[in-house]
């Protein structure tokens, strides 16, 4: 008689434990090792935007926060570079709406050539 008639039921002794003891990797699977820290889940990259974002554009501003980083492609580096610019304006919220727009042009070519007169040397 095969083990698979038996598991089946087909043959006689259809307990399966009889036939395979429990293997001791079981424990292992239902128990699983816990270590210090394990149940905390890795930082997510977008919570430190809706982070600094709620802190400049207020606690309300969570769909400006996801429109900025679906503008930059959700590029976490580049959002968080936005909103700082932002938060050197009078009006943040009103900037972050114009970058939406596209209206903040100029100033990003400002930016830049700042940028690269810096990494020149020269000021």
């Amino acid at each position: 008689m095969t083990l698979q008639t038996m598991q089946r039921g087909l043959g006689e002794g259809c307990n399966v434990d009889a036939i395979s003891p429990t293997p001791p990797y079981i424990f292992e699977r239902t128990h699983k090792n816990v270590r210090e820290g394990a149940g905390t889940r890795p930082a997510d990259p977008q919570k430190a935007v809706f982070d600094l974002g709620k802190a400049i554009l207020g606690n309300s501003a969570g769909g400006l926060i996801r429109k900025l980083l679906r503008h930059v492609g959700d590029d976490c580096d580049r959002a968080l570079d936005l909103l700082r610019r932002c938060e050197r304006k009078n009006d943040p919220r009103e900037y972050a709406n114009a970058i939406l727009r596209g209206d903040a042009r100029a100033d990003d070519v400002l930016a830049e050539t700042e940028r690269l007169y810096r990494d020149l040397g020269v000021s």
